[in-house]
Formats: C-alpha cells, sequence, structure tokens
C-alpha cells in the first residue's frame, strides 16, 4: 500500500491516493482548518503504531482509512460541481416540502370551503323558517286583535241592541 501526496492546480488541493492490489480510494481534502495536516498527521500516526511501514503498516492503514476518510473526506468543499449538486438537492427538498404544504394547505382549504357551504345552506334554511315563522307569529297577532274587535262590535250591537230594546233611546 503506497500513500502520495500531491499538490492539484492550486494551492488550496491536496490530492491523497492511497492504493492497494484494488480499486484506488481517492479523496479531496480543502485546506479549511488545516484540514490536510491533521489527515496527514493521522496517516503518519497510523502508520507509526503499525511500526513505521511493512504488511503492519498496511494492515493498520485498511483498518483506519475508512474512518480517516469519513472523518476528514469533504469533497463539496472543494469540488464545485459536487457543491452544486448539494445545493440543487438542498432547493430540490426545500421546493418539495413547499409542495407538500401547499397541498396539505389545498386539502384544508377544499375543507373549508365544504363546512363553508353547509354552513350557507344551513344559514338559508334558518332564515326561510324564520321568515316563515315571522309571519306566522304576525298572522296570529292579527287574528288574535281581528278576533277582539269583533267580540267588541259584537258586544257594541248588543249593549245597543239592549238599549234600543228597553226604549231608553
Amino acid at each position: 500500500m503506497e500513500v502520495a501526496y500531491g499538490e492539484g492546480p492550486s494551492v488550496e488541493r491536496v490530492f491523497v491516493c492511497v492504493t492497494s492490489k484494488g480499486y484506488p480510494e481517492r479523496s479531496i481534502f480543502s485546506n479549511e482548518n488545516g484540514t490536510q495536516l491533521r489527515i496527514l498527521q493521522e496517516l503518519r500516526r497510523v502508520v507509526e503504531r503499525a511500526g513505521n511501514g511493512g504488511s503492519a503498516a498496511q494492515r493498520a492503514l485498511r483498518k483506519e482509512l475508512p474512518g480517516l476518510l469519513e472523518r476528514f473526506n469533504r469533497v463539496e468543499d472543494v469540488d464545485k460541481l459536487t457543491r452544486a449538486k448539494t445545493k440543487a438537492n438542498e432547493a430540490y427538498s426545500a421546493v418539495h416540502t413547499l409542495l407538500v404544504k401547499a397541498t396539505e394547505r389545498d386539502f384544508l382549504l377544499e375543507d373549508i370551503e365544504g363546512k363553508s357551504k353547509k354552513l350557507e345552506v344551513s344559514a338559508k334554511t334558518f332564515s326561510d323558517d324564520s321568515s316563515t315563522m315571522k309571519g306566522r307569529a304576525c298572522f296570529s297577532l292579527w287574528r288574535v286583535r281581528i278576533f277582539a274587535v269583533f267580540a267588541v262590535l259584537v258586544v257594541a250591537a248588543a249593549i245597543v241592541g239592549f238599549i234600543k230594546l228597553a226604549g231608553v233611546w
């Protein structure tokens, strides 16, 4: 196993390639916060703990390398395409969330519209029933008044009839 170090087109990039008999693992480390130096120091510690080379160092690197790569490999910090994909995925997620919420609101609005229409029909029925009841109440009131006037006239006619019969007039 061999660890190769080299600078890319910009001094901000360091390419580390750890090769073995299989397909090489490649990682790109940005120069932010001393990441390049820390990863190289970690690789050096692994090799030194294993005895500075040989098959023990190779076994130690194979064992430790996936964890180191996972901890330090931040391709989106360096690669513009990966960064653009990440931002596009974030924007997609945000739009998807907005669409889901808008759909939920649409269902809620449809539900509220349905309830509003039911309430409107109920209010119209109540208004019609109250108008009918008001008309009946007014008719009953006038019926009582007419009956009272008729009764007063009958009583007055009876009194006038008795007075004429008695000859007072």
